[in-house]
């Protein structure tokens, strides 16, 4: 039977696609864009933060938008704050202007990830949520993979201004499709647009289960920002990879996860969105726990000889699984776990707590990396058994397991 929204499942994660190239497409040139600008180190980790700060800080707001106004002109607004601070980006040349419409894409994208995810769920069922959030999520996924290559392939062949010209084509672009394709009647809590925020914070929080299920988001972008900072650190001085190297376990890690998304996405419609979170979640705090090891390993069996590299490569195919698992599972439990129509804003909530997830997470890694190397990532595979632990033992089953 042809399945009648699936034109508007892919448009939005065309949209979300778009947003994460945008996300990672100045990764490679932030650097030398900050020395022409004549940032120094501070400004430059400034420059960094600013959009992470704003993106969690919106999050929230933007999930109880959708559900007040409908989640289309939420992400209309939110495309329109990414494609005018891309172009914006093209014509500064005031680092304090820059760190300012990097806020303000930020803010921008803050808004769209709880509203598209809120449309999502508007869209699909009980027996195709996970299908529909797999595919969303490995658009996601697919935008952070792209992002850097191509702002480094632009960059060096165009300038380094023309990603963000490229940025503001492709933003400029799906704002069109949205305006053109979405629809407008779908709206996730009429009667209740009086509601205030604090009001609806209050019944997501106490909602039984949410919090378990906001503390494994927490603790994803937590280990997310650890595995990020600590273990490219370790693989560079410690293990003494190349920087080639160290780039190529980072794109396995993707590669896998991009792959299991969807799988996961239907694995969570046949036997429930409980299941696939737990062992991703233990498959994660066993690579944590097991990242140290990696530091003088060299295995042979028969000719063939596994290397540091290879190991590694080996570990982190399993973190990509486990989050390929987890993530169409988590954002299924969370829209259903959400009380009443407050889907927006629930799922604003859960990427507000993860966001402060990954901002704490880098610092504290840095700190516990000063310590003992190893610090970070057995704090990493802690707290995935924790999460993990709160989900079986506090959270209740929302799918329906097909015979």
């Amino acid at each position: 039977m042809k399945d009648p929204n699936r034109h508007l499942l892919h448009l939005l994660s065309v949209i979300i696609l778009i947003n994460g190239i945008g996300y990672g497409i100045i990764i490679p040139i932030i650097p030398v864009y900050a020395r022409d600008l004549g940032a120094s180190s501070f400004l430059l980790g400034v420059m960094v933060a600013a959009y992470a700060v704003f993106q969690v800080f919106f999050n929230a707001p933007g999930g109880m938008l959708a559900d007040r106004i409908g989640p289309k002109r939420v992400i209309i607004a939110g495309l329109s704050l990414v494609s005018i601070a891309s172009f914006l980006f093209t014509v500064t040349t005031d680092v304090y202007f820059f760190i300012l419409f990097r806020a303000v894409e930020g803010a921008g994208t803050g808004m769209l990830f709880p509203a598209t995810s809120a449309y999502v769920f508007s869209l699909s069922s009980h027996f195709n949520r996970g299908r529909y959030m797999g595919v969303f999520v490995s658009a996601m996924i697919l935008g952070f993979t792209l992002g850097p290559a191509i702002g480094g392939v632009l960059a060096d062949q165009f300038g380094d201004r023309m990603p963000f010209y490229f940025c503001t084509t492709i933003s400029g672009t799906a704002l069109i499709l949205a305006l053109i394709f979405l629809e407008s009647g779908v709206s996730m809590n009429e009667g209740e647009d009086r509601t205030p925020f604090s009001k609806r914070f209050r019944e997501i929080i106490h909602k039984k289960g949410m919090p378990a299920v906001i503390f494994r988001g927490f603790t994803i972008q937590f280990n997310n920002g650890i595995n990020m900072m600590a273990m490219a650190v370790f693989l560079k001085f410690e293990v003494g990879l190349s920087k080639t190297l160290v780039g190529l376990v980072y794109f396995a890690q993707g590669i896998v996860m991009l792959l299991f998304t969807p799988v996961g996405g239907r694995l969570t419609d046949r036997i429930g969105r409980k299941t696939p979170i737990i062992a991703g979640g233990l498959g994660m705090a066993f690579v944590y726990f097991m990242i140290p090891t990696i530091k003088g390993f060299h295995y042979t069996i028969g000719s063939i000889t596994i290397n540091e590299f290879a190991y590694a490569c080996a570990l982190v195919t399993i973190t990509g699984m486990g989050v390929g698992l987890n993530n169409p599972a988590a954002m299924s439990l969370i829209t259903e776990t959400s009380p009443g129509k407050q889907k927006g804003t629930g799922m604003g909530v859960y990427g507000t707590i993860a966001g402060i997830g990954f901002i704490i997470g880098p610092i504290l890694a840095g700190y516990l990396y000063s310590l003992n190397v190893s610090f970070p990532f057995r704090l990493a595979a802690l707290m995935a058994l924790l999460s993990v632990t709160f989900v079986h033992f506090f959270v209740q089953e929302t799918g329906r397991k097909r015979k």
